[in-house]
């Protein structure tokens, strides 16, 4: 098999063949995705089922793959932050002078705490619910208030709206939530947004934003642009498979992006990723395969852990979050034995669940089959 591909490649970038192969070839051989006995997800290695950090299960865009390749011939080059910032502020039909990119989502979400945070601060999130920025603002030294989901699993804004005080300088919200996979409606969240005093920064997570389906969903990202004190933060890393190329975005106005900036490490995101990324906005059959498998991954799960007698909330994300009623974690060590890897409740303080990434259907199967014989 090694030859076979060795010899497609020099075939492929030694002749015009490059320039008429069809994507899903092309994608196919680049990962090595030629068909195989045991499951060989993209991206790693051959047996394993990684249902575990909330990637694409179909790999990056093929038209991303082809654009990053042209740009390793001119990785000697440093690159200029403003020209993807540009791309991006495209995307949204915005102004350049508000995006931030950063190197994935994560940095934003380090550098926001660290911009307007101290240690006689407090800030306002969710539990459980994404925790890298609570993370830095208690190494700040700063109070981190969680305040419990409601039983909906929605973000319990009037609980977040009485934990302000004088202290509060930035509060929290994923939406679409991780790990839980739910949404806090759009129309709640608005009034909550016009309640909160202007002195206060909002950031609303959007990592799994192209997943939401619910019509009681929306984006925020108009926010900031008409002034308000809200940062919506976007990433690479999920719809459109560029987790390891690590680059995310901000949304925010002028003085908040001003701020951001001061620490932002805007000239460390690789250059190959500034190729991929308007590649992967314009591949839209990729987004749509990459919903449709999600979306059918996840009404497989349902039905699977319903069958069970398990519920499991409806996901507005490209994961699962299930409370299986019992310790999960001889269940996550059994399940690495057989080379299967989920996320481990415990992470949030939720030692009975699981969250689980929507594979490719052989990965799912794989896994389910795998925790069947556990419990």
């Amino acid at each position: 098999m090694k030859n076979s591909r060795r010899l497609f490649l020099k075939s492929v970038f030694g002749s015009a063949a490059f320039l008429t192969i069809s994507r899903t070839q092309f994608l196919d051989e680049i990962l090595g995705q030629e068909k195989q006995k045991k499951i060989k997800g993209a991206g790693v290695k051959e047996g394993i089922v990684m249902l575990k950090w909330n990637e694409n299960p179909l790999g990056p865009s093929p038209m991303a793959i082809e654009e990053v390749i042209k740009g390793l011939s001119a990785s000697n080059r440093y690159h200029r932050p403003q020209q993807i910032e540009r791309t991006i502020a495209k995307h949204h039909n915005i102004e350049p002078k508000f995006i931030t990119k950063g190197v994935g989502a994560t940095e934003i979400l380090y550098n926001v705490p660290i911009s307007f945070l101290s240690e006689k601060d407090n800030m306002i999130m969710a539990d459980p619910s994404y925790n890298t920025t609570g993370r830095i603002a208690s190494l700040l030294g700063a109070e981190v208030r969680r305040i419990p989901l409601t039983k909906n699993l929605e973000h319990d804004l009037d609980a977040f709206l009485s934990a302000i005080d004088r202290k509060t300088k930035f509060i929290m919200i994923c939406n679409p939530n991780n790990p839980t996979g739910t949404i806090t409606p759009a129309k709640k969240i608005k009034k909550f947004l016009d309640k909160v005093p202007e002195n206060i920064l909002v950031m609303i997570d959007e990592a799994y934003f192209h997943f939401a389906e619910n019509p009681e969903y929306e984006s925020f990202y108009k926010y900031p642009v008409e002034g308000r004190n809200v940062i919506v933060v976007r990433t690479f890393s999920k719809v459109y498979g560029l987790a390891g190329l690590r680059i995310g975005y901000a949304i925010a106005n002028e003085k908040i992006t001003k701020k951001i900036r001061e620490v932002n490490l805007r000239g460390l995101t690789n250059l190959v990723a500034h190729y991929a990324v308007p590649a992967a906005l314009k591949d839209y059959e990729h987004i749509e395969r990459t919903k449709k498998i999600t979306k059918i991954g996840k009404n497989y799960f349902y039905k699977e852990f319903s069958a069970m007698g398990y519920n499991v909330p409806k996901s507005e994300t490209n994961h699962i979050f299930v409370d299986l009623k019992r310790k999960t974690d001889p269940l996550i060590d059994e399940l690495k034995k057989k080379k299967i890897f989920v996320r481990n409740g415990s992470d949030w303080n939720k030692p009975t669940c699981m969250r689980i990434s929507i594979g490719t259907m052989e990965e799912n199967r794989a896994f389910m089959k795998a925790l069947k014989s556990l419990l």
